[in-house]
C-alpha cells in the first residue's frame, strides 16, 4: 500500500518519499510519534523499559553503530 500506492517515477529522493508516506500512515492510524531525540539515526525509536543490562548494552552499541554509519554515509 505505501510502496505501490503511487509511482516513484517523479521522486528525486525515494527514501524521503517513503519516510513521508510512513509518517502520514502512522499519524493516520494514531501511532504516537516519538521525539527525534529518541530515534536511532532519525529512523526508528530506541527500545525502552528493558531490564536486562546485557540487552540494553547490546542495543545501545548497535544504535551507536547505526548512527555512526548514517553520519558517515554520503
Amino acid at each position: 500500500m505505501l510502496v505501490v500506492g503511487r509511482s516513484f517515477d517523479d521522486a528525486e529522493d525515494v527514501s524521503s518519499v517513503l519516510h513521508y508516506r510512513i509518517d502520514r500512515y502512522l499519524a493516520g492510524v494514531g501511532y504516537p510519534s516519538p521525539p527525534a531525540s529518541e530515534l536511532v539515526a532519525g529512523i526508528f525509536p530506541r527500545p525502552t523499559a528493558l531490564t536486562d543490562p546485557d540487552v540494553v548494552l547490546a542495543l545501545n552499541d548497535r544504535a551507536d553503530t547505526i548512527e555512526q554509519r548514517a553520519a558517515n554515509s554520503p
